[in-house]
């Protein structure tokens, strides 16, 4: 049994180009896993995490694999919703320029619907029957980033357990106000970015895997791969320490 789980993942590895190279135990060598934050739009202005400053940082971790918070639609037709300016303007080019493997980790049709549109809805009804307490999570929203970004020196402190904390807070309380459907549902969108990068990883024994998810994602993605015995996570905030 042990021997056909082996060879069904050399062929798995295989079939996408990236035979591994095997440990002395036989077993496969775990993929090495770094999970990124992306701001969307708020690279923009965020001059310590601006696009440029993204790019390098990706560069730098060198992935064989990318797992990425689109649709399989998406990545698929390059055409993302137009607040992920990062996809656009340097995840796909940079996939492209190095004719890298890319996964989609957000869920396809009808999955996507069935998380997103309760939510939506949900935060709709919020604006229209409590507008002060929607106003107030937007004020809210604003001042955690603003101090957020005095905090951000470098790439690394985007990914340190204080902005782990403070957004994880953040987005616990937005989700606690909202109601019980947008904490669930944020629970199974995360579960599923989680899902897919344990998939991708299966497939890619010994690679560099760079999974990009929004930051109000990553705190919870992490806890969710933390415990996997089938990956090597490694913190971005303690990737210099652990190089190469």
């Amino acid at each position: 049994m042990r021997l056909n789980r082996l060879l069904l993942t050399f062929l798995l590895a295989a079939s996408f180009g990236h035979a591994p190279a095997f440990a002395a135990d036989g077993e496969a060598p775990k993929p090495k896993v770094f999970v990124v934050s992306t701001l969307y739009k708020k690279h923009e202005t965020t001059p310590s995490y601006d696009l440029p400053t993204l790019r390098a940082l990706i560069e730098r971790l060198d992935p064989d694999v990318f797992v990425l918070d689109v649709t399989p639609t998406e990545l698929r037709e390059r055409t993302v919703w137009p607040g992920k300016v990062e996809y656009v303007q340097v995840v796909f080019p940079m996939i492209d320029a190095r004719g890298a493997t890319a996964y989609a980790s957000e869920p396809a049709e009808p999955l996507f619907a069935e998380l997103s549109g309760p939510s939506t809805a949900a935060h709709v009804a919020l604006e229209k029957e409590r507008p002060a307490v929607r106003a107030a999570l937007r004020d809210l929203d604003a001042a955690t980033y603003a101090a957020l970004a005095v905090h951000w020196r470098t790439p690394e402190a985007v990914h340190d357990a204080l902005t782990d904390r403070v957004v994880g807070a953040n987005r616990d309380l937005k989700n606690r106000l909202v109601g019980p459907v947008a904490e669930t549902n944020q629970r199974r969108w995360n579960e599923h970015h989680a899902q897919r990068l344990l998939e991708a990883a299966a497939r890619h024994p010994g690679q560099r895997i760079v999974m990009l998810v929004g930051i109000e994602s990553r705190y919870e993605v992490m806890r969710l791969l933390a415990d996997a015995s089938g990956i090597e996570l490694v913190d971005v905030a303690d990737w210099p320490a652990a190089a190469p």
